[in-house]
């Protein structure tokens, strides 16, 4: 590194620390030394960034033995060895059951420790990025997600907390500052807003739950009065982690924190880790598609890493070769934690240099670089060793020199690695172990001036290795170095093989959609409740419309990372090879009935009433109805659901606080079923002529609801109350900014998502110009957005509702009403000029004619003949056509097209075990004429 190269860091640097107060986005690297390049460069490197520590200690007055300073306080000793941290979501299926309701930490914590090794601690992430989709704070989620009883309070926390303590892993959880528009806590002070406020309750929480501190989102450095230093057991500290690292201001308050750094040089030195070694930088790379080159730059520095696979339930899965990279580098920090925090440490102890001439004054990059912690005695010492690429490499193997480098087939080098000299080894009991293979070494002594003594050490390329130089006499003395044999043996099986022999494939998780079959109603007789009062549209389909849709998520961001397409962002829609942000399909919409409105409270209430509907989960279940439950001694019950009232006003508006469960067994009661996400998209852009919205191609705000801002917050706005934003072909309402509307369910091994459109009428965003981190609005018809599914409790918002729709087809949505040959008895009422209403769904049907001649079809996949049959007549029976079941989708295409004039949306009602068309139906003024 160049004089010029250093002076520039040090002037970022120094400019970025007179700016924390505002928190302002960091420059790039900034939390690291720049690397030494080139071996000539060293001697300045070390002379400048050792007077750079001295100077900038001096600067912020720091005293590392002051009783204040949080590494010498003991309940924040533990952040010093915690060298991997897991990165979990509430919604991650293998943390949480969700069809049980239950936690399943045991089995999680075991599988995770089989595919990485050991874990120290836990962030479990609450809120983003559900966070603003309703007025819930992080607060809130914190407690919602961890809880079984919508007023359990912090008792959920407090419980899965003491089951990763019985682990023997710490937890922590998230602190957003940047969550100032959502509801105002019940206790906070005032209605303003204040990080007091949030200091207060973050130790209320650590009090009450037994939790070990919290990760700062998207802040640099953990401020001083977060920390405090009280010495009695009532006003705990806060042992806070930053996500944007530790500047030198906040070192004394900040016991760890987390390490960013893009550079694809491994030889870093973290800044924080130099100036206090006590300080426990763990590295995260969750887009890193090369993790192995982030543990590398962690075992240089004797830190942490940060396991982060699910990412905001996008899944950048950890390949072969990395998992055995952090079983082995954590199996020998952990091992000698009390020598990676040595004030003593020396990054860059020595350099090594690839060389085809060992006398050559040629200049050639470092090709290892050796990190040395050592006791203050040097009775012990452990060196990390990193390796890179060998870039001048061409032969299998070369001569070994003081300071060169030996190829050892396609996968080691050997270094020649000095000791001490000849004199102060001879009176000595010192062994040298290379801990990494798991073996004791042969020393050997080279005559020549130095009088020096050496070790080959055999170091993997492209990874690290780990040595141990040590008084024997130590090995003895547990409080120094444990089980030091049964480490010796791990290490030699877990290194049996070389990490470039295992594999750096990553396999995306597959996704697939929750299955929508064509439903009957199970009632044993007509409903008697008033669901006719939604009536629905008939829509159209189409051969060929393209289903161009992009999801609106907010990471990865294509600017911040460059390679956000090569992650499993968003959903895998049915015929795609992988999950991926946006899409465009050539697709076969068939047609499909939909409601004109989202399901009102009203309704959903006569739902209740007819089939005595009891959701498994109850927390949160219609959360805004009255008379739900009655308080107890011992928690809540929930009084009889039939008892439950609507508050005053609310009949006609969407009903909220209904889980992805609660609406299907609606639409199943009802034969009914959620719309696919392109059924939404094709109504709300007005089918082929794809409007932007369903009104044309301009937002146009008036014609859709106010936007609420804060809360508390239940939409009082009442469906139908908005014409203008209707769709312009389908007269379909309430389509966006009124309540967002579930769609499909996508799962994978991890996550379940629920695609969701039209966006809500509550809206969140930040108070200040940082990037907005709330969840994001979807009101175009090619926008969707995606829930994080968690629990039933957590799901239902009071901004997510939905609508039904129907498939009037006896097979793969071809214009029948019933997939059932054995109809009840029961007729069609004729309500009106195309309006009519079916008495075993209970339903109000608008038929219209779109276009006279329906649209052309794929053929048939089955190969069967054709069975002859008499396409003549205009009445087809249903018996007839349960007689030709394999082939009853070609049958009934080939009859429609020979009658396609007349053919009505709805095309065959299907009546006392007889298909009628509503043609008849119609020409007979509302009477059925049936067939036996």
């Amino acid at each position: 590194m160049s004089r010029r190269s250093f002076l520039l860091s040090m002037l970022t640097i120094g400019l970025f620390w007179r700016r924390l107060a505002s928190w302002e986005p960091q420059p790039d690297n900034w939390q690291v030394a720049n690397a030494v390049v080139e071996l000539e460069d060293l001697p300045f490197w070390k002379s400048n960034w050792t007077s750079w520590k001295y100077m900038e200690l001096k600067r912020n007055k720091y005293n590392p033995l002051d009783p204040c300073t949080v590494y010498n306080r003991a309940e924040a000793k533990w952040m010093q060895s915690s060298f991997v941290q897991l990165f979990v979501l509430f919604s991650d299926r293998k943390l949480f059951d969700r069809e049980n309701n239950v936690f399943t930490i045991d089995s999680f914590i075991t599988s995770i420790e089989k595919q990485f090794g050991n874990v120290d601690s836990v962030l479990l992430w609450t809120s983003y990025p559900n966070l603003g989709i309703d007025s819930r704070n992080q607060w809130d989620f914190m407690q919602q997600v961890a809880s079984a009883d919508e007023e359990m309070g912090w008792d959920g926390l407090k419980s899965i907390t003491q089951e990763f303590h019985r682990r023997g892993i710490r937890v922590l959880v998230p602190y957003l500052p940047w969550d100032s528009s959502t509801r105002v806590p019940d206790d906070a002070a005032n209605l303003v807003r204040s990080q007091a406020d949030d200091v207060t309750r973050l130790k209320g929480i650590v009090r009450y739950t037994k939790i070990d501190g919290f990760n700062g989102d998207t802040m640099f450095g953990i401020p001083g009065f977060f920390y405090g230093c009280a010495s009695d057991l009532e006003t705990p500290v806060l042992i806070g982690s930053a996500e944007g690292g530790c500047p030198p201001p906040y070192l004394a308050s900040n016991s760890g924190s987390w390490g960013y750094n893009w550079s694809p040089d491994s030889f870093v030195v973290w800044l924080s880790k130099f100036l206090e070694p006590r300080h426990m930088v763990q590295v995260s790379s969750r887009w890193s598609l090369d993790r192995v080159r982030d543990i590398q730059k962690a075992v240089f520095n004797g830190v942490g890493n940060v396991i982060w696979d699910n990412v905001w339930g996008i899944m950048n899965p950890y390949t072969e070769r990395e998992c055995q990279a952090l079983k082995r580098a954590y199996k020998i920090l952990r091992h000698f934690s009390n020598l990676t925090i040595s004030e003593f440490w020396q990054p860059y102890d020595m350099l090594f240099r690839f060389s085809t001439n060992p006398g050559s004054a040629l200049k050639t990059r470092v090709q290892a670089a050796v990190s040395k912690f050592p006791l203050a005695t040097e009775e012990m010492i452990l060196y990390t060793i990193l390796t890179s690429t060998l870039l001048n490499s061409t032969k299998e193997d070369y001569p070994c020199n003081e300071i060169g480098i030996r190829t050892v087939g396609k996968y080691h080098i050997d270094l020649n690695f000095p000791l001490f000299d000849a004199a102060t080894w001879k009176n000595s009991s010192f062994a040298v172990y290379d801990v990494y293979h798991g073996k004791r070494l042969h020393v050997r002594h080279v005559q020549h001036a130095s009088n020096q003594l050496y070790v080959t050490v055999r170091v993997e390329r492209d990874a690290f290795g780990a040595l141990l130089v040590v008084n024997e006499e130590l090995l003895s003395k547990t409080d120094i170095v444990s089980n030091f044999q049964s480490f010796l043996g791990e290490m030699r099986n877990l290194t049996s093989q070389p990490l470039n022999k295992y594999s750096m494939d990553r396999q995306l998780l597959p996704q697939k959609m929750t299955a929508k079959k064509n439903i009957i109603s199970k009632r044993k007789s007509p409903g008697t409740g008033n669901y006719s009062s939604s009536p629905m549209q008939s829509i159209l389909g189409s051969s060929a419309w393209w289903f161009n849709v992009s999801t609106v998520v907010i990471e990865p961001d294509n600017t911040l990372i460059p390679n956000a397409s090569l992650y499993g962002t968003g959903v895998q829609y049915p015929g795609e090879s992988r999950p991926q942000k946006n899409h465009s399909l050539l697709i076969n919409v068939t047609d499909f009935w939909m409601d004109l409105y989202p399901v009102t409270n009203a309704q959903f209430r006569t739902f209740l009433q007819e089939s005595s509907y009891q959701p498994k989960v109850m927390a949160r279940f219609l959360k805004h109805w009255t008379n739900r439950y009655i308080r107890q001694s011992e928690g809540i019950m929930y009084t009889n659901i039939l008892k439950w009232q609507i508050p005053s006003g609310f009949e006609d508006c969407p009903v909220v606080y209904i889980s992805f469960e609660d609406a299907t067994s609606y639409a199943t009661y009802y034969g009914l079923r959620l719309p696919y996400d392109w059924e939404m998209q094709y109504v709300m852009g007005n089918g082929d002529t794809y409007t932007v919205y369903p009104w044309g191609n301009s937002m146009d705000m008036p014609r859709i609801p106010k936007v609420l801002r804060g809360g508390p917050h239940v939409s009082p706005v009442k469906v139908g109350q908005h014409p203008l934003s209707k769709s312009l072909r389908y007269n379909v309402e309430d389509l966006v900014g009124h309540v967002w509307q579930m769609t499909d369910r996508y799962c994978d091994e991890r996550t379940c998502s629920l695609l969701l459109r039209g966006s809500s009428d509550y809206r969140a965003f930040t108070s200040d110009f940082e990037t907005n981190w709330y969840y994001r609005a979807a009101y175009r018809s090619t926008e969707n957005n995606r829930l994080l599914m968690q629990s039933q409790n957590v799901d239902r918002s009071s901004t997510i509702g939905f609508r039904c729709v129907k498939d009037p087809s006896l097979c793969h949505n071809l214009f029948f009403e019933s997939t059932s040959t054995n109809c009840q008895s029961s007729t069609v009422t004729r309500q009106g000029p195309l309006r009519y209403m079916n008495a075993i769904s209970g339903r109000i049907i608008l038929s219209n004619t779109i276009q006279s001649k329906p649209p052309e079809r794929q053929p048939h996949p089955k190969t069967l003949p054709l069975p002859k049959y008499n396409f003549s007549s205009p009445i087809i029976s249903a018996a007839q056509v349960g007689e030709y079941e394999a082939v009853a989708e070609a049958l009934l295409q080939d009859a429609l097209e020979r009658h396609e004039r007349e053919r009505i949306n709805g095309g065959i009602w299907c009546q006392s075990g007889i298909a009628y068309k509503l043609s008849q139906f119609i020409e007979s003024g509302g009477e059925i004429n049936t067939i036996d």
